[in-house]
């Protein structure tokens, strides 16, 4: 029985994925929009009853894998150990956004989902409030005023290496990023 329900969740696993990554796929063709659930099926190669055995409609398919996506991102910035400027750290920050460079480069290319982009400050926000290695650089700044100036320039490098296309490696950009000193 075991065997059977193994094989059931990777089947499951299997459809979801190949229904995202056709939504994904069909994205970076055309506008969310103009996307209908039976272009994702055709190019998952599903039925449509399949589909809606998954997912409610093409808005909650968006919206699950836009979730499991940040899930993702915040648990690397939640396991944090060393703080925003651990060149490890930021390794795995970079290797997972080059990983969905496809997902991310759709959802920060236009203003169609404005909501991805706040859950994803919302994540770099969280983790900079949370850190603690900016605590002592300098008494008379204030705490939030120098976590608004830390997100600001880690959020401003990630979306920039995103829309240029991640010109660099992730390696290269955990190095540099590492290693600014800031006058603070």
């Amino acid at each position: 029985m075991l065997d059977r329900e193994v094989n059931i969740d990777r089947r499951v696993k299997k459809t979801r994925q190949v229904l995202k990554d056709a939504l994904i796929s069909l994205m970076a063709e055309k506008d969310f929009s103009n996307i209908t659930v039976q272009d994702i099926t055709r190019v998952a190669d599903v039925n449509r009853a399949t589909f809606y055995s998954h997912y409610h409609d093409k808005i909650d398919l968006i919206q699950k894998i836009a979730e499991e996506i940040l899930n993702e991102l915040n648990a690397i910035l939640m396991k944090k150990s060393d703080g925003l400027r651990s060149y490890d750290l930021l390794v795995q920050i970079f290797e997972h956004l080059s990983e969905h460079s496809e997902f991310y480069t759709i959802m920060l290319s236009s203003n169609r989902f404005p909501g991805f982009w706040k859950k994803l400050y919302a994540i770099f926000r969280n983790a900079t409030s949370r850190s603690t290695e900016f605590s002592d650089s300098d008494d008379s700044i204030p705490q939030d005023i120098l976590n608004s100036y830390i997100l600001g320039a880690y959020f401003g490098v990630v979306i920039q290496w995103i829309k240029r296309g991640m010109p660099y490696s992730p390696k290269y950009m955990a190095e540099k990023l590492a290693n600014i000193k800031t006058v603070i």
